[in-house]
């Protein structure tokens, strides 16, 4: 937004949205923001490009689900344009996150990360105890979180047959994606 560019931010949470919203507010720049499932992807125009960071589709437990947003970014964007996201790849969620457990203590609080990892669904659960010190007291809250460890090879032939021309790199590299890769960048540029 502070380049001129265009932006809808789009989130099933309206937590997030207006959390986004204040950042917007605080930064001095405008976006709209939209509570909307990303499987149902409208936009009311044409996109020059959708972007789905920080695991977005990692959140679609299905290959399915992913289908279902491929498709609907398609049909959002203007022919040529680009969908973009990164997902946290199966390498890293089966072996990295995989059924362990992370904690941290810093000054301003501490978590408790514990995973559990479904060979057969490929999926994980994510269950976060935070620890938020406020003065002398500290805050507990709690977070769950499901994911999906896609694989590359099945997600770059659904954007095929949703009609993209794709590729997937390792993250933040134009490096082709090793077995090892914790973190991959697909982009898929829409077809006429």
């Amino acid at each position: 937004a502070r380049m001129g560019y265009e932006m809808t931010g789009l989130d099933l949470s309206a937590g997030m949205l207006r959390a986004a919203g204040e950042k917007a507010r605080r930064a001095g720049v405008r976006a709209q923001f939209v509570r909307q499932d990303m499987r149902a992807l409208t936009l009311g125009r044409r996109a020059d490009a959708v972007l789905a960071t920080c695991d977005g589709v990692n959140y679609l437990d299905s290959l399915k689900a992913a289908e279902e947003f491929f498709e609907a970014a398609n049909a959002a964007l203007k022919v040529g344009g680009l969908l973009l996201f990164d997902i946290s790849s199966q390498y890293k969620l089966e072996n990295i996150l995989g059924c362990n457990t992370f904690a941290e203590d810093e000054q301003g609080g501490a978590y408790i990360w514990k995973n559990n990892y479904d060979p057969k669904s490929r999926l994980i659960e994510m269950n976060l105890t935070f620890f938020e010190r406020q003065g002398e007291l500290y805050r507990r809250f709690t977070e769950r979180h499901i994911q999906r460890a896609h694989g590359v090879d099945e997600l770059l032939s659904a954007l095929n047959r949703a009609g993209f021309d794709a590729e997937a790199y390792d993250f933040e590299t134009m490096d082709p994606v090793k077995p090892d890769s914790e973190r991959v960048q697909f982009s898929g540029r829409k077809r006429r």
